[in-house]
């Protein structure tokens, strides 16, 4: 663990938090391992298996401990084990029964199964998504797990699910207003916590869906009365909760028709975060077979290209097929006469989260250049977050016609600087960018039914932890 805060990767912030405010408060800090990858099918299992023993060999070996915070995305699988926060969570279970509160802080995005908070005193997940509030909510677990241990707090969390899966953009309407009272609540005592769990776009598990959590101090029902509330409210604004996307063929047209620009368009079906190959040529494809020219984009994961050019050296001109490798999604290769114009080693991106700059990975980097177009490639699957990852080899973004971006939210932080022509466009369900039809095009067949928007004749269902029937809420 980095002790500066400006030589952070983004999934380590929340560890520094939490280490800050126990120290503040006089604590001791113990720390274990700390690994992260970019989502993708699964984790190697003799990978997990090393990790999770130097895990139960400190905690083992530095203990006892009067608190411990797990921190991880909350949908974390092995290709052997389903549930690694379950298998993680085992660990620490025994000294539970002795007294070691145990606080569980994970991402937006999770999926954590209900049957994993009987194995928590704590849960605390991110607010905001674009993700800028991991240091905040780390802090706020501190808090909750300092009032725990002292015995102010005795939590108990009820949960509710609206019933629906959902693309959720915190930071405006309609879901802007439900966030606010969410935070409201919080700070009028009455509960400790409440964290909304979205679900991830296209992942096949049971649990992806989304969840209310609200902690309260010893008052299930309570508890169970907000989360019941909270879960009513986003599925009465299920039809404009999720964003509707232009389609390509619909955002060509615009681009053809307009002299404005650069266009900012994010392939979020191709974006790393989202599990996602990060190397689809679709949308460059369908912007230079409709004219569309002065093209930028990246970065395109292709280790064997970053490996040719590095073999090629700078300055080499060859012919290279680029992308529309890893995935079926991925589209076909770009074939394109390129000129190897500069190769970075050891690239990262950086973005501001809680005046932090937290550093994002992104490899080795060539930046290949052919008569249409301009590309990044890496040969580290990563998303696209700042236009740094452009500028630093040369590329004046602001000279380009469209900047394509493997990315669905984060980029807009720092790209709303270069552009306010921002696009969001779902390259593999080319017949529309509606996110509810969209839906479609995922596998789900793991997700109990019925669910909206698969099952579009739901009414107003709200399920809670100690139901599995529908009901409604008065």
């Amino acid at each position: 663990m980095p002790a500066a805060r400006d030589s952070l990767q983004a999934r380590w912030v929340p560890q520094f938090s939490l280490r800050a405010a126990a120290q503040a408060k006089g604590w001791e800090v113990v720390e274990s391992i700390c690994a992260s990858a970019n989502p993708g099918r699964a984790i190697n299992d003799t990978f997990y298996r090393d990790l999770k023993e130097a895990i139960r060999a400190d905690f083992e070996k530095l203990g006892p401990f009067d608190a411990v915070a797990v921190t991880t995305s909350g949908i974390t699988k092995t290709f052997l084990i389903d549930d690694v926060e379950n298998d993680l969570l085992q660990l620490f279970q025994s000294a539970r029964r002795n007294g070691t509160v145990v606080g569980f802080f994970t991402n937006t995005h999770s999926h954590l199964d209900e049957r994993n908070l009987a194995l928590l005193d704590l849960i605390m997940s991110l607010k905001e998504y674009p993700h800028t509030d991991w240091a905040d909510r780390a802090a706020e677990l501190f808090s909750l797990i300092e009032k725990t241990r002292t015995r102010a707090l005795k939590p108990t969390i009820s949960v509710a699910k609206p019933g629906m899966l959902a693309v959720i953009n915190t930071f405006e309407e309609p879901y802007l207003p439900i966030l606010d009272e969410v935070k409201s609540i919080e700070r009028g005592g009455a509960v400790a916590s409440i964290s909304i769990l979205h679900g991830n776009l296209g992942v096949n598990t049971p649990y992806n869906e989304i969840r209310v959590l609200v902690t309260t101090n010893d008052d299930s029902v309570f508890g169970q009365t907000v989360a019941d509330r909270v879960a009513r409210a986003i599925f009465d604004i299920r039809d404009t909760i999720t964003p509707v996307y232009l389609s390509p063929d619909d955002l060509i047209s615009k681009i053809k028709t307009s002299d404005k620009g650069p266009y900012i368009i994010a392939d979020y079906l191709d974006n790393p975060f989202g599990g996602a190959a990060g190397d689809s040529s679709i949308i460059i494809e369908r912007l230079l077979n409709s004219g569309i020219s002065n093209i930028c984009s990246g970065p395109i994961f292709d280790p064997m290209v970053v490996k040719l050019s590095k073999a090629a050296g700078e300055g080499a001109k060859l012919p290279i097929r680029v992308g529309g490798k890893f995935a079926s999604q991925s589209g076909r290769p770009l074939d394109l006469m390129c000129e190897i114009v500069a190769i970075q080693h050891n690239v990262e991106q950086t973005q501001p989260y809680n005046g932090v700059n937290v550093r994002f990975p992104t490899g080795d980097c060539v930046y290949l250049r052919s008569k249409e177009i301009d590309l990044v490639v890496s040969d580290r699957r990563q998303q696209t977050f700042s236009p740094e990852l452009f500028t630093r080899f040369g590329i004046d973004l602001h000279k380009k016609r469209c900047v394509v971006v493997k990315s669905k939210k984060e980029y807009e932080i720092q790209f709303k600087n270069i552009s306010k022509e921002l696009f969001t466009v779902p390259s593999s369900v080319s017949q529309t960018g509606d996110f509810r039809v969209g839906h479609v095009a995922f596998d789900y067949s793991k997700l109990p039914r019925s669910i909206w928007p698969l099952d579009t004749s739901l009414g107003s269902p709200v399920q809670n932890n100690s139901q599995t029937q529908l009901r409604g809420i008065k």
